[in-house]
């Protein structure tokens, strides 16, 4: 189900507007836009305030299979990004279902604003909702609509994939063809008793969101498509052929969901997705996403520093990166790549928690470059907990959490947990020990699936981070919403050195970095996790 937003993000429009339903518990706030099946509002429980949207089923006799059918086949999932679905609810409208409150609206609702996306905003959105489409694969289930209507935005920008009116499960026969028109393929579906999943129908239309987003223009079947970079010429090649991998007529073709989220989030920095055009007023306020300069000047510098060759960067110069020079090959198991150029993407990725800033340096085979540090870092760096220690003999073990920090990893507040959470997650990268990221970030957020490729990397090519240790300073909690938190910290790393399987120096950092972050975190399972990491200065 596409949702018809409102004609203007501030107004609601009255003629097209169904009445609104009467909920025992809730107040009706506002109409938040109308699908084939179902209108939506945004409600308020009368006892505690908890915003949530409500979707209501229009009335007959298939209302309530439906409602029941949506709630059963996302019963039990949990992802960061996939909405969450909550309860059924009776109206005198028809049933209910109540749902997680995305304030800052759709990927249609921003479209329809104030244009196509950027290319780094772009892939901002197909990164995780990817992810989110192999949690649902892997687990026997197909989305079924993925389409700009159905993928929705909180109020801190973290994207969702929402509705699922025509999902399926494994064994589940099809209706119907279903789907948005133009977020669908074409050509005839595999097999005949109607009861294959066919996840490759969900990609194809990650694809077609992903084209939409860009050009503002669904996709035409492949004969009559235009190439994507004549019509936006900034997309980088790799994302261009991506997407018209994912949009080929043959389905065999179409590469599943995991690789499509590795592949995309390679192919270009991202951004916040600018959301200001598009929100109600009420949310404007809550935003964290600033207005992005979209003139064609800026556009078309964007776009040729993305046809660059991959650059190594260096620590402080993430948002005005040099080219330093190419990577050089190097030999790997499994046929990684090699780990400077994999540290680059993941720091472009992950808008730079400050140890993925200075992985990026770390170019395996290049020539040692060390960059003056501030000298307040280092002794900041050298006095945290555990702190920088010689580990050359090989590859160190994990420590326990310091005394000091095993209340602040469980503690109610997110500004004093986040100096345990530094300390964690720099263990994570120090041992190479992927675990320990289960108690730093959330699962399926940018920040989990860049810390990881950083481990395995580290541990394909046998090597480790010697002397490694940083710490969590000036931390401020600038709001707390719920189950969300935004902080400010600096975090301080130490100097550190790269070294292979025998104990070999690869890679020396003489000087410590300090860098200003904004920490975006979800509160679960009575600890505060990192979702989203974003550049503070």
């Amino acid at each position: 189900m596409m949702l018809q937003h409102p004609a203007h993000a501030g107004d609601s429009s009255p003629a097209d507007e169904p009445a609104r339903p009467q909920v025992p518990g809730f107040r009706v706030q506002r109409w938040l836009g109308s699908g084939s099946s179902a209108a939506v509002w945004l409600v308020a429980e009368e006892s505690g305030g908890h915003e949530y949207a409500l979707k209501v089923f229009n009335p007959h006799g298939d209302a309530r299979p439906e409602a029941d059918r949506e709630r059963l086949l996302t019963d039990g999932l949990r992802h960061d990004h996939l909405l969450q679905v909550f309860r059924n609810v009776e109206t005198d409208a028809g049933p209910g279902l109540l749902l997680e409150y995305a304030a800052g609206g759709s990927v249609s609702s921003v479209i329809a604003a104030r244009g196509p996306l950027s290319v780094a905003e772009t892939v901002t959105v197909l990164t995780p909702i990817a992810q989110a489409l192999a949690f649902l694969h892997a687990g026997g289930r197909t989305h079924g609509d993925v389409s700009p209507g159905n993928v929705l935005f909180t109020s801190m920008g973290k994207p969702l994939l929402a509705d699922f009116g025509i999902g399926r499960a494994l064994g589940s026969r099809r209706a119907d063809d279903g789907g948005t028109p133009g977020f669908r393929p074409s050509s005839p579906r595999r097999g005949d008793a109607g009861q294959r999943l066919e996840p490759e129908a969900d990609i194809y239309a990650l694809a077609a969101l992903g084209w939409f987003m860009l050009t503002g223009r669904v996709p035409a079947a492949t004969a009559q498509r235009p190439p994507l970079n004549v019509m936006v010429p900034e997309v980088p090649l790799p994302l261009v052929e991506l997407l018209e991998a994912a949009l080929a007529d043959a389905a065999a073709q179409r590469p599943e969901a995991e690789e499509f989220a590795r592949r995309v989030y390679r192919t270009a920095d991202s951004a916040p997705v600018d959301l200001s055009a598009a929100v109600h007023p009420s949310v404007a306020p809550q935003l964290l996403t600033r207005r992005i300069a979209r003139d064609s000047k800026k556009r078309k510098a964007f776009g040729a520093k993305l046809r660059k060759p991959l650059a190594v960067i260096k620590p402080g110069s993430l948002r005005k990166p040099q080219v330093v020079r190419r990577a050089t090959a190097v030999s790997t198991r499994g046929g990684k790549a090699p780990l400077g150029r994999v540290l680059v993407a993941v720091a472009s990725l992950a808008i730079a928690l400050a140890l993925a800033v200075f992985s990026g340096n770390l170019l395996v085979g290049s020539e040692a470059t060390d960059i003056p540090g501030d000298p307040a870092a280092q002794a900041a760096a050298a006095s945290a907990p555990g702190g920088a220690t010689a580990d050359a003999t090989g590859p160190p073990a994990a420590r326990p959490l310091p005394e000091e920090l095993v209340q602040a990893a469980t503690a109610d507040d997110p500004a004093v947990a986040v100096a345990a959470l530094a300390w964690l997650r720099t263990e994570a990268l120090r041992s190479r020990d992927v675990s320990l990221l289960d108690d730093v970030n959330v699962a399926g957020s940018a920040p989990m699936a860049a810390d990881t490729e950083i481990i395995s990397t580290l541990a394909s090519l046998e090597h480790w981070f010697s002397g490694l240790a940083a710490k969590a300073e000036d931390i401020r909690t600038v709001s707390v919403t719920g189950t969300s938190a935004v902080v400010e910290a600096t975090i301080s790393t130490s100097a550190f050195e790269q070294r292979d399987a025998g104990g070999g120096l690869v890679r020396s950092v003489t000087e410590a970095k300090r860098q200003p972050l904004l920490l975006v975190l979800e509160r679960q399972d009575g600890r505060w996790l990192i979702d989203e990491v974003r550049d503070g200065d």
